[in-house]
């Protein structure tokens, strides 16, 4: 049984230089250039460092001591997620450059003073504009990035602050597996390279005793598609308590053979009704309600938290009932 009664939270090195390679993606971006295309990938040295790195064995308590909370912030039309397990922190995505001061004072209002990981699921401004904002503030022991790249102006701007704050970015590989104190959380995408950004997101499935979470940055249809047919792999299921809604409800993500694989009992879409994409889509609410899950909204009820006991999950709100779709009228 989960419940939805407010709660009271608690009061309260730098990795090593910088890859080369990352230093002459910037060179080449502040010329006005890069060595890839937008819609290519990085080089296979890149993949190899990734790859060949030592994964410390996982500790997956089913009884975990403490709690987990997840910060869904409310970032307008973006994605930012704070997560806290412990005196352990990380943030997925920091939403757009004008949000930047609210993600940094949201984190400073939780007592954050340093974040073990930091994950951009992919280049899109929305997601990683205000990123830079945070890596200046916060010291950050591992970032993971996408290797998509678009040669954006908020790319080179993130290139430019992870050279200079020294911080070594790698791209995760599927099915490998991180601690996050008595949390842990799994790779689960982009399974294969793809041509659109917004489908090479990173995606992952974190754990907390019985409880799942997951997220998948913008993940569109065909990502959502190569990740149901990994889903059938040892340790890479898709099933979550609680799914952060793909790509802010728009009904490229979502679908339904991929929700009927998740079967959230919780969705928490991270929107902006007033927004250019009029976000959340009609068809996605209907879909989210078919499937049974109570549903929560950055656009109506702003910033947003769960925490779970390993158990129960206790949200800061109650669910929204509206099932009003982005662009309905006034909220």
């Amino acid at each position: 049984m989960r419940s939805y009664k407010s709660y009271n939270r608690r009061s309260g090195g730098k990795a090593p230089l910088f890859l080369l390679l990352t230093a002459l993606l910037l060179l080449f971006f502040l010329e006005g250039r890069s060595f890839f295309s937008p819609g290519q990938n990085l080089t296979d040295e890149v993949k190899q460092e990734t790859e060949s790195s030592a994964q410390p064995e996982i500790i997956r308590r089913e009884d975990p001591e403490g709690t987990l909370e997840v910060h869904f912030l409310d970032v307008g039309h973006g994605d930012s997620t704070l997560i806290l397990c412990g005196e352990y922190a990380m943030m997925i995505d920091c939403g757009e450059t004008s949000q930047w001061k609210k993600v940094q004072d949201y984190l400073l209002e939780q007592n954050v003073t340093k974040l073990d990981y930091l994950v951009l699921t992919h280049p899109d401004k929305d997601h990683i504009g205000a990123a830079p904002a945070v890596l200046t503030k916060f010291p950050v022991g591992q970032i993971f990035l996408s290797d998509y790249k678009k040669g954006s102006e908020e790319e080179a701007h993130l290139l430019q602050t992870l050279a200079e704050e020294q911080i070594n970015a790698v791209r995760p590989e599927v099915g490998a597996a991180y601690q996050l104190g008595e949390a842990w959380f799994t790779i689960l995408g982009p399974v294969r390279r793809y041509e659109e950004s917004n489908d090479c997101s990173i995606a992952l499935l974190l754990h907390f005793g019985e409880n799942t979470f997951l997220f998948t940055g913008d993940a569109e249809k065909e990502a959502e598609k190569d990740m149901l047919e990994n889903s059938e792999k040892p340790g890479l299921s898709l099933k979550a308590d609680v799914y952060q809604v793909g790509h802010h409800g728009d009904n490229s993500s979502s679908k339904k053979k991929f929700l009927s694989a998740v079967a959230p009992e919780f969705a928490v879409i991270s929107c902006d009704y007033r927004g250019e994409k009029k976000n959340p889509d009609a068809k996605v609410l209907e879909r989210l309600e078919e499937a049974g899950a109570k549903v929560f909204r950055t656009d109506e009820q702003g910033s947003i938290t769960a925490l779970s006991d390993g158990k129960d999950i206790t949200w800061s709100c109650e669910p929204s009932e509206s099932f009003a779709a982005g662009g309905d009228g006034e909220k």
